[in-house]
């Protein structure tokens, strides 16, 4: 009797054990953006598999990994499930100290089945509303023993006119084979990603429990803004020779912004300055605007009058800048002098990115049509200047030139006069 009771007693405990061990189940973490000061953790789905016409209860931690904490932050969960906005008021939140909410809806009981992605918005005294979060519930057909669940994988960043290999990763979470599989990309709302080669591929099995990934070449839209866009996907299979209902499931694939901007420079000397001046222009010859711009010069060779850096702030698509940078050599200028160039900006992402270039400067680049300016290295040496523009040198060759003729022109004349006393007295003696 007493052996029946414990045995009675052990299968119970038995089945609330494998109850409560299937009634919450972590089955994936929620994708965090990159770089919004937010964070998830203990992320924790009720039922772990869900069916049409479940209730789901979704828990889950929020914290803030800004230094200085966050205040009256409001989260804001986007369900495809709910038609009402659901909001969570966390108030002021400290660095990393996690504050927990229960998200509860219903599962349609139309809903079809594939992966619905639940979208986590925050807006805080300092930051407007943005994107923090990303989760992916699966909804399950409920008619089929086997399960094929597909995710997306990109081997590079998708970024809007790229193409590249996006890779869509199957599993077969049951115990039975999939055979005779179809999977086909189908055209998004938005239509930002296109197939390129072929929008279908065929796998002969995936086996129970196996992963395979089957490889699509698709086109980004050039137009495409940053964000995520969802990319329904369509799963075709057989069990046992038995053709199954059709899993559709819509991917959430993430296209990243293409921040680019181009340091160019010109360089002016106006005659008569104590300076040369640098004109360094910065444009955005990107696909995205960006914020939060700055330049900062420096260099060992010259010295900069005036301002060395300039907050810019925004540059949207094909604006540019300029900004004139006056220098003065420190003291002789080398052909290898530089003036360096450091530009900082944050993209929609708010990632922080940096452009620096050394720019060649010598002394003969900033001479260039400075006419004789002292201060950019050229030097002039002028000549000592005498009376009526004669040097000492040149009156004393002047002089001795001028000595020389007047002693063979006195010898002449006293010469001259001698031959004509001579002429005069050998006359007056004929005479008598």
């Amino acid at each position: 009797m007493n052996v029946r009771i414990l045995t009675t007693l052990a299968l119970a405990l038995l089945l609330v054990s494998a109850s409560s061990a299937s009634a919450a189940f972590n089955v994936t973490q929620i994708m965090v953006a990159k770089n919004t000061g937010y964070g998830f953790s203990d992320v924790i789905q009720t039922p772990d598999r869900v069916y049409p016409g479940d209730q789901v209860s979704l828990r889950f931690s929020v914290y803030t990994t800004r230094a200085e904490g966050a205040r009256n932050v409001v989260v804001t969960p986007n369900t495809p499930f709910l038609t009402t906005t659901t909001v969570f008021s966390l108030g002021n939140i400290v660095r990393d100290v996690a504050q927990a909410e229960l998200l509860s809806f219903t599962v349609p009981g139309d809903t079809k089945p594939g992966t619905y992605p639940i979208y986590f918005y925050a807006t805080d005294a300092a930051t407007p509303q943005q994107l923090i979060g990303q989760y992916q519930i699966t909804v399950n057909e409920p008619l089929v023993a086997n399960r094929l669940l597909a995710e997306a994988k990109l081997d590079e960043p998708a970024k809007a006119g790229d193409s590249g290999s996006l890779q869509i990763v199957i599993t077969n979470k049951d115990p039975l084979d999939a055979t005779d599989v179809i999977v086909q990309i189908k055209p998004d709302a938005d239509r930002v990603f296109t197939p390129l080669a072929t929008d279908r591929k065929y796998v002969e099995r995936i086996a129970a429990g196996a992963t395979v990934r089957v490889p699509f070449d698709v086109g980004v839209s050039a137009g495409a803004t940053p964000g995520y866009y969802q990319l329904p996907v369509s799963i075709q299979y057989a069990v046992d020779q038995v053709v199954q209902p059709v899993i559709n499931q819509s991917l959430g694939i993430q296209v990243q912004a293409r921040p680019e901007l181009l340091l160019t420079v010109d360089s002016t000397t106006a005659s008569g300055t104590s300076a040369s001046s640098l004109t360094l222009t910065v444009a955005n010859v990107g696909d995205t605007p960006v914020r939060g711009v700055y330049i900062k010069t420096s260099s060992r060779s010259f010295r900069i009058v005036g301002a060395s850096d300039k907050f810019i702030g925004t540059l949207n698509l094909d604006d540019s800048t300029t900004m004139a940078i006056n220098l003065q050599p420190r003291g002789q200028v080398s052909n290898e002098s530089t003036l360096d160039v450091t530009v900082t900006y944050k993209d929609p992402n708010n990632q922080e990115h940096t452009l620096t270039r050394s720019i060649p400067v010598s002394a003969n680049e900033l001479a260039a049509g400075g006419n004789g300016n002292a201060a950019l290295g050229t030097r002039f040496r002028q000549s000592s200047r005498g009376f009526l523009g004669i040097d000492l040198l040149g009156w004393a060759v002047i002089v001795f030139a001028l000595g020389v003729a007047g002693f063979f022109g006195y010898r002449w004349h006293q010469k001259r006069k001698a031959q004509t006393v001579a002429s005069k007295v050998a006359h007056i003696g004929g005479k008598k």
